[in-house]
């Protein structure tokens, strides 16, 4: 599995979420293959455990541990309250727009988001539409979906594909949703915010 996920995903291999899920079992099987080898000399067997062990415990607190102190100046300002200090711009828009639609939509508007999870954390609890795949090229069918699924607006963001890199490049998934019906049907997208200057984010209302 680990080896098919390397050669499905290596032209993106900027997502290690995908493969940390087989760590667990890597260890396992390094843990039981020394075991095994080592199974008649058990001073030797236990040192090797004792190194290993060691050796992974120090090396991931201290990689943790670098980590926290370069985001103390971030965790500072966040328990002061500025809960979008240390975002990058496309973030910060997105995650202040997903605000906005918490305090300030209905409480029975359903917003489609590319990201709703972070969404509905930043939104205070408020129910947002996942979207994380182009189910749809037809313009008709992407509104017909969204219209069984009661969805009543859309937050359009300027994520980075790349997070460390502001190169243009944008995870457009919703873009390739909505470009189609807004070239159609301009006037079924109403501009209801935008937020940000620099990359952006963006919330419509559908009109269907």
């Amino acid at each position: 599995m680990a080896g098919l996920t390397f050669f499905v995903l290596q032209t993106n291999w900027d997502q290690p979420r995908m493969v940390m899920v087989y760590v667990p079992f890597m260890l396992m099987l390094i843990y039981s293959g020394i075991y095994y080898v080592f199974s008649s000399q058990k001073i030797l067997r236990t040192s090797i455990f004792t190194v290993m062990v060691i050796l992974f415990s120090f090396g991931g607190l201290f990689k943790t541990m670098g980590k926290a102190v370069n985001n103390l100046g971030i965790l500072k300002h966040n328990l002061s309250g500025d809960s979008f200090y240390g975002y990058t711009d496309d973030w910060s828009n997105f995650l202040k727009l997903s605000r906005y639609c918490g305090d300030s939509l209905p409480e029975k508007s359903l917003v489609a988001s590319r990201k709703a999870p972070m969404s509905f954390i930043y939104a205070r609890g408020k129910e947002f539409y996942p979207v994380y795949t182009v189910f749809s090229s037809d313009p008709d069918s992407t509104l017909a979906i969204l219209k069984r699924d009661h969805v009543t607006h859309v937050l359009i963001a300027s994520l980075r594909r790349n997070p460390k890199k502001k190169d243009g490049y944008v995870i457009n998934t919703l873009h390739r949703l909505f470009v189609p019906i807004a070239q159609k049907y301009p006037e079924k997208l109403k501009l209801i915010k935008q937020v940000g200057e620099s990359e952006p984010a963006y919330l419509y209302e559908i009109r269907y």
